[in-house]
Formats: structure tokens, sequence, C-alpha cells
């Protein structure tokens, strides 16, 4: 299980590049979008790719100058909490009290939690598509030819503004996907009296 959890954050997100035939305008509305979250809390379901599921929250929080912060909690029987804060992702077993430091610069979390997001230079941005009912890009590391990407799918309103960041899915070299969805009645965005800064304190 503990593989499967981690899969979930563990993608290589490096520099660079815009593919041929994506669609400008939509990065730069998601671009937007993404650099106008404060915070964002929200309760989610993680579908692995050997199809179990578990479920977990998430508190973020942005900064204007500096990495912000992130804490991830699985439910009990995983019993993994993930708190991303200065320049180290931190992976806490709470089943036997150990931890696992990463760089926060080779995680995911590095890119949501960037003062400015520049989807044309944080990574490649392999395709863009528009739909009645949603908004997807595909993005990966800049000249990874493993097949790693991650694809995030958020929901637009009538006029097609965004309305909120909906799932992603990360698929590993493999070939393997891991499906994160958002719970949508649990999302607050913006109200940083819910994301203190001692949640990010292990």
């Amino acid at each position: 299980m503990k593989r499967n959890v981690l899969i979930a954050l563990f993608f290589l997100v490096v520099t660079h590049t815009v593919a041929v035939g994506a669609d400008q305008n939509l990065i730069t509305q998601v671009q937007n979008f993404l650099n106008g979250i404060q915070s964002l809390v929200v309760e989610f379901v993680q579908t692995n790719p050997d199809k179990t599921q578990v479920n977990g929250k998430i508190w973020l929080k942005r900064d204007a100058k500096s990495n912000g912060k992130m804490r991830l909690d699985y439910e009990c029987d995983v019993g993994q909490r993930l708190i991303a804060d200065k320049d180290e992702l931190v992976v806490y077993d709470l089943n036997d009290n150990s931890e696992s430091r990463y760089n926060l610069d080779y995680t995911p979390a590095a890119f949501i939690l960037r003062p400015k997001i520049n989807l044309s230079k944080d990574v490649t941005v392999e395709s863009t598509r528009k739909t009645a009912e949603f908004i997807e890009l595909v993005l990966s590391p800049k000249g990874d030819a493993t097949g790693q990407s991650l694809t995030l799918y958020f929901s637009i309103y009538a006029n097609g503004n965004i309305k909120a960041l909906q799932q992603w899915v990360v698929k590993d070299p493999q070939g393997n996907q891991t499906l994160v969805q958002f719970t949508p009645d649990t999302l607050s965005l913006n109200d940083l009296k819910l994301v203190p800064d001692m949640l990010f304190i292990p």
C-alpha cells in the first residue's frame, strides 16, 4: 500500500517547454487560476493502479514570496502523513513512527507551492483539451522519454471560466495510473483561517 500512496506524489517536475499544438490560451488560463490559489483544503479519494482506493485530506497554503506549505493525511488504515515545508517533503509512517525525507524540488509539491507558477517554464505541456465540462492539461518533465505524466482536470462554469481543480492522474514509467479525485462539497479555496501554520508542524 505504501508504494501506491507515494506514487501519487512523486512525479518529477523539472523545467521548460510547451509542446506544439498545446493551446497557449488554455495554459495561461490554468496558470492564472493556480497562481490565484492562496489556500486549499479538500478531501479526496485515491484510486491506485491495482484498483484499491484510499481516502485522505489535503491542506495547502501558498506564499507570494517563498515556497508554500502542504499537508496530506491518508486514512488510518494507511497511516501516512506527508508534510511539505521550506525545501523538504517529509513522509511520516504513523504505524512505526518512522519518517523519510525528500528534496521538495523533485516532487509535484514543489510545482504547486512555488511563489509563482509558470507553466511555460516549469514543465512540458504535452497537450491541452477543453470540453463543455472541463479543461485537461497533460504535463511531463522536460526531456523525459519514460512516458510518465501528470494530467490535471479542472471543472469549468458555463462561460468557460475555471471553477476548481477537480482531479489529477499520475502515470508512471511502467504505464500504471493513479487517480486522485477531490470531493467537491469538501473543497474550500482561499480561506486562510482553515490552514494555520500549526497544521504543518509534525
